[in-house]
């Protein structure tokens, strides 16, 4: 279905009051199926996926004196996808811990110590490894090779979800943890702006990696192109394609909230970005709290040279109308 086609079937599906399972995911949020639990009241299980009592009404059909029954399967569409878990094995490192090893994986320390045997007070040997649990599906993918000469084992594709668009299914598969970092970064910009625009998700990597025109580099599954945020007029409709942006039309808040959240994930290795677009974002950047200018100097390319080859934002050419991520294969470097 056309974009637009298919963003008037979701408006269209929202105003009478109906759930269609596509439509529903890419409006309102990824797919959970919660079963109640004992203890479970409406006002806890909307708040566990930041949502809404009346929206589970409205998703279930619940009426206001109807009763949760024990064991029931409930719908639910969350902006924060519940991605699978699997085991895996990390070697621990000179000068790791718990808590070092807790915040990396965004695990408990409790929940490690029970899941290997470890005693408070107990050291961790380096070179030995301990069982940690990871977001991806029970297959994990791996990265083969260079971004420019590679390919990709048993890649994920990124499913349709809130936020963004996808110009072609078929190139979206990418490394497991890249597909974590879109699904769960991206929705926050509908989280601080609720009636954000959906943004455009270009190529990432055919489903075995390999060359994929016109690209020389997304060939392993750790890139990703993505369209810029546009300033748009009352009654303006946002692009549903690549569109080229300039200092003018670019939202450069958005669109920096975005690359500042991606970077925050501390899993990026470069964002390539047009030149003429880096001022503005830099220019939000500096007013953006908590960020020091030694940050800055080591993030953006700007204001040095276009030909300057430091920063983590840098210039490449054919970069106005999307930005390019490129991530760290963090599965080969745990």
């Amino acid at each position: 279905m056309a974009p637009a086609l298919l963003r008037l079937a979701r408006c269209l599906a929202l105003v009478a009051g109906l759930v269609v399972a596509q439509g529903a995911t890419a409006a309102e949020g990824f797919k959970v199926t919660y079963k109640i639990q004992k203890g479970d009241s409406l006002q806890r299980i909307a708040k566990r996926y930041e949502v809404t009592v009346k929206d589970v009404r409205r998703w279930n059909k619940l009426g206001p004196k109807s009763k949760l029954i024990l064991g029931r399967e409930l719908i639910v569409y969350s902006l924060t996808p519940e991605r699978p878990m699997r085991k895996v094995a990390y070697t621990v490192k000179r000068g790791d811990n718990l808590q070092k090893i807790a915040k990396k994986f965004k695990a408990e320390v409790k929940v490690l110590r029970q899941m290997n045997g470890l005693r408070p007070g107990r050291g961790l040997v380096a070179g030995k490894a301990i069982t940690v649990l990871v977001p991806g599906p029970e297959n994990p993918s791996k990265s083969i090779g260079r971004p420019q000469h590679g390919r990709l084992d048993h890649g994920e594709q990124l499913p349709d979800g809130p936020g963004y668009l996808r110009l072609d299914p078929g190139n979206a598969y990418g490394a497991n943890d890249v597909v974590t970092h879109l699904m769960t970064t991206i929705p926050k910009v509908k989280k601080k702006w609720k009636n954000a625009p959906e943004i455009v998700i270009g190529d990432l990597s055919r489903k075995g990696g390999g060359h994929l025109k016109p690209h020389r580099s997304h060939q392993s599954g750790l890139d990703a192109d993505i369209g810029y945020y546009f300033k748009v007029k009352k009654g303006e409709a946002h692009p549903e394609r690549f569109r080229t942006a300039t200092p003018e039309t670019l939202d450069a808040e958005k669109t920096w909230f975005l690359i500042r959240s991606f970077l925050d994930t501390g899993a990026v290795d470069k964002i390539f970005v047009d030149y003429s677009l880096q001022k503005p974002l830099y220019d939000v950047a500096r007013k953006d709290k908590g960020v020091k200018k030694a940050w800055l100097d080591k993030t953006f390319q700007y204001p040095r040279p276009k030909g300057h080859l430091d920063g983590v934002i840098r210039h490449q050419k054919s970069h106005q109308h999307h930005f390019h991520i490129r991530f760290k294969d963090t599965e080969r470097n745990s």
